[in-house]
This record gives C-alpha cells, sequence and structure tokens, in this order.
C-alpha cells in the first residue's frame, strides 16, 4: 500500500549582514566577489556507508546465487528472529514469490519442504488464485498436494497442532528457513534494476540504536523498506524487508530500462 510522501517544508533563515562603512577618501578597486558554486547534483551519501557494502553483497546474493554472501548480510546469533524468519515467507508468499527444487534443496530447506511449509513452484498467492482470486478462501482438501493452511505459514510456538514442527524449524533449521526466506524475498528484484537502486530514507531507530530503517528505491520511487542490525564484527545484517510494489511492477520498471550498449 503506498502512502503519499510527506513534504515538509525548510525553513530559510533571513540574515542581514552590517556592512561598515568605507572611508570617503578610499578610491581603491575592490576584487569582485566570489561567484556562488552552483549545487552539485549528485546524490547525498547515504547517512550509513555500510549500506552500500551491504547491497552490493545482496546483489550478489541474489544475482549470481552466491550463497556464500549469507554469511555477510543475515545476523550471526538469531535468538528472538523467529518472528523475522515467519515473515519472510509469509511476505513472500503473499507476493507469489517461489522457490525451485533446486533452491530448496540448496538452501538446506527440504526438510522443511517435507514438513509441508515450503513446495517447489507453489506460493500462498498461487493456491489462493486457485481457489478463485483475492478474497477466495481456500478449503483444505486432504487429497491435495499442498494445504493452504500451512504452505508460506511456518508453526508459530503455541501451535497445539505443529508444536513438534516449530521446535525443528525454530531449532536446527533455523539459520536455513530464515536464510531461504530473505533470498526468496530478493527474488522480487529483476538483475537489470540492481544496478538502479538507490539507498533513501535512512534513519535510526530511536528505541533499538543498533537498528537502522531505509528505503530502496528506483528513480526517487520507494519499492521496498528494510531494516539493518549492527553486529558485533561492525558489519549490517538483514532482520526486515516488506516491499511497497508488487514484483510485476518491479519487472515492468525493469523492462523499461534502455538496453545497455546502445
Amino acid at each position: 500500500m503506498f502512502q503519499p510522501t510527506r513534504l515538509r517544508a525548510l525553513p530559510f533563515a533571513l540574515t542581514l549582514l552590517t556592512v561598515s562603512a568605507l572611508p570617503a577618501a578610499d578610491t581603491r578597486r575592490r576584487p569582485p566577489a566570489p561567484r556562488a558554486k552552483a549545487a552539485s547534483l549528485t546524490p547525498p551519501v547515504p547517512a550509513e556507508p555500510g549500506l552500500a557494502v551491504l547491497l552490493q553483497h545482496l546483489q550478489r546474493l541474489s544475482v549470481q546465487k552466491d550463497f556464500r554472501e549469507f554469511a555477510s548480510v543475515t545476523p550471526s546469533d538469531l535468538t528472538g528472529l523467529f518472528g523475522n524468519t515467519w515473515w519472510f515467507h509469509n511476505h513472500s508468499g503473499a507476493l507469489g514469490l517461489v522457490l525451485t527444487e533446486e533452491e530448496i534443496r540448496d538452501l538446506g530447506v527440504q526438510e522443511v519442504a517435507d514438513l509441508g511449509y515450503l513446495a517447489t513452484g507453489v506460493s500462498a498467492r498461487s493456491l489462493q488464485e486457485e481457489a478463485g482470486g483475492p478474497g477466495a478462501l481456500p478449503v483444505y482438501d486432504p487429497l491435495a498436494k499442498h494445504d493452504p493452511q500451512m504452505i508460506d505459514k511456518l508453526p508459530p510456538e503455541t501451535d497445539p497442532v505443529h508444536g513438534k514442527d516449530f521446535a525443528v524449524i525454530s531449532g536446527p533449521l533455523h539459520r536455513a528457513t530464515y536464510q531461504a526466506g530473505l533470498y526468496r524475498l530478493f527474488k522480487a528484484i529483476p538483475a537489470p534494476l540492481w544496478d538502479e537502486l538507490q539507498i533513501r530514507q535512512v534513519r535510526p531507530n530511536p528505541q533499538k540504536p543498533a537498528e537502522t530503517h531505509f528505503n530502496l528505491a528506483v528513480k526517487e520511487k520507494p519499492i521496498v523498506e528494510m531494516t539493518v542490525r549492527r553486529e558485533a564484527d561492525g558489519r549490517l545484517a538483514l532482520i526486515y524487508i516488506h516491499y511497497l510494489v508488487w514484483p510485476k511492477a518491479l519487472a515492468d520498471m525493469a523492462a523499461r530500462l534502455p538496453a545497455k550498449g546502445r
């Protein structure tokens, strides 16, 4: 959902300059005042320079599928972040973003898929569309291959039916599931669009000094909001991602880019 950008008026201070009177006999020619420099058109440097480095790691992770980059973009300690993991997959499912069979295997979440929470080429959105589109409620069919009540909906700790699944996914499988959700979300950004991304609206979290919020934009249009956390080793780790546009809109943006080399 889009929110109109708030325009903030910039206050201007009017300064009165008092010039001392020159002696009447002083008729010496004075040098002209220096001209004011033209305003730079270069975008301002982000308040957190580490964000540009983070973006480079994410581009290699997404475009080149270099899973070694997870070590650079994910938290060292995932304690207390299972809700974030849940959100990654829930948000991916709502956007229609899916994983391939190869990705599920290579990301180490085959067991999560075997439990019924992930599936090759399937998302909560695709199941909803099969049920009749937006607003339709998928009906559980015991003969169906996928349960719409489970796909992209990791079990909460209090789930009386799937409590054992929670123990496994939030325990030994937590890191793999967290990373798979993060990777899955960045599949929404087409490869040509990565070079167009801008870091905008960088703002610290006043309640949590280690956290920083920011947006990624294309031609000043915000497309996704994110939160990073400063790790003990100084790097920035992603803990929250929320898209402001649909993946189709991003695909359309990429299609309108001029072909390189022309």
